[in-house]
């Protein structure tokens, strides 16, 4: 899988300045941007663009190889999984997936992870990372916003103080029809 614009997901660290892009001028000779986020051709650009997918990778559960830094692997619940990141391509790997769903999907891309599940419905879990929210459109239970919750060590929804993970599960049982444990 090419993950497209990948390098602009990559977030900086050190404070970055260009020059202006040709065709653009200010009234104050001298002047450069300082860039936000990261652009291709920057030294630093993959590494901080795979920087950026490590740890969302290791959020999501799966464990980095020792041996092979781009080598991410993700068991549960029966099911196996590896991820190879050759600059900004994937090759994923699956094992022991006995869900059988015509138009199954899973797309992760700027912090969004898209799980579409066919004719089942489609879940949108989108990490909004400076607000510390998770805001979650199921086709069950429609869209949610889950706060992290420092005590309880978990993303909660505020109004009835379901754990994201837990709603998960339930949901992702009731729709495959097989138990489902996240971690």
């Amino acid at each position: 899988m090419d993950v497209h614009n990948a390098f602009l997901h990559g977030e900086l660290e050190k404070e970055v300045y260009m020059r202006l892009p040709l065709g653009h001028s200010v009234d104050t000779p001298g002047k450069v941007c300082r860039l936000k986020k990261s652009l291709y051709g920057l030294r630093q650009a993959s590494r901080w663009w795979f920087e950026k997918l490590s740890n969302s990778l290791l959020a999501y559960g799966f464990q980095q190889c020792m041996s092979n830094y781009s080598l991410f692997h993700y068991q549960a619940s029966g099911v196996e999984a590896y991820i190879l990141v050759y600059v900004d391509d994937l090759v994923m790997v699956e094992y022991g997936d006995n869900v059988d769903i015509d138009g199954f999907d899973v797309d992760y891309g700027n912090e969004v992870l898209t799980l579409k599940l066919g004719n089942l419905g489609t879940y949108v879990v989108n990490k909004q990372t400076p607000n510390r929210q998770i805001w979650l459109s199921s086709p069950v239970s429609g869209p949610s916003r889950f706060d992290w919750d420092g005590s309880s060590q978990a993303w909660v929804y505020r109004r009835n103080k379901t754990n994201l993970f837990s709603v998960l599960e339930r949901e992702l049982e009731k729709l495959c029809g097989e138990s489902v444990r996240l971690s």
